[in-house]
């Protein structure tokens, strides 16, 4: 009894290590299929899915699967802003986005990149007489320096001691754009 009972107890962690292994072993040879079926939570393998997805409609169906297992990818949220994009559904895309800024505040790129998106969108509108769509773009972009300004006030006075300072400052480009976008509002 003893002997199966050592046995056991170094068979239970020889397996776990076996499963581990297995999904890195998927991650690290480009299957992240594999790797992302036998451990859900492994986000590599979520984000190189996305990267893969054959279609918009594939990448939202796996956008959707790891916003069950993994909520804080902001990747997921930005491929269904995309779609939401492609579909011209303002709203959902500024949802999409708003959420993956929420889960992700201090990272400056999202900002410009949901700029970006709105401004795809909102050439898109010009272009299409989409009057309401455009103003909905037009106020959710100018809303991002409000968005950054909030962001500075409540990070602590440490967070501005760090060597790594929390960046909050749009590049000029996406400053001059929303200059432009604000003289259209009149």
């Amino acid at each position: 009894l003893r002997k199966k009972w050592v046995m056991g107890m170094f068979a239970v962690p020889a397996g776990v290590w076996a499963w581990f292994m297995s999904v890195l072993i998927a991650g690290f040879l480009g299957d992240a299929g594999t790797a992302y079926r036998l451990w859900p939570a492994y986000t590599d393998a979520a984000q190189k899915l996305l990267e893969d997805a054959d279609s918009l409609e594939e990448a939202r169906d796996t956008a959707r699967d790891i916003l069950n297992t993994a909520p804080h990818l902001t990747v997921a949220y930005n491929t269904l802003a995309l779609g939401a994009l492609e579909e011209h559904d303002e709203e959902a895309m500024i949802e999409y986005e708003k959420e993956a800024l929420c889960r992700h505040p201090y990272i400056l790129d999202e900002y410009v990149f949901y700029l970006q998106i709105l401004s795809r969108q909102i050439s898109w509108c010009q272009e299409n007489g989409d009057k309401e769509g455009f103003e909905k773009c037009r106020d959710a972009a100018l809303e991002i320096p409000d968005m950054l300004t909030r962001l500075q006030e409540r990070t602590s006075s440490l967070g501005w001691k760090i060597q790594d300072k929390p960046q909050t400052e749009l590049p000029e480009e996406a400053q001059e754009y929303l200059e432009i976008l604000e003289q259209l509002r009149g």
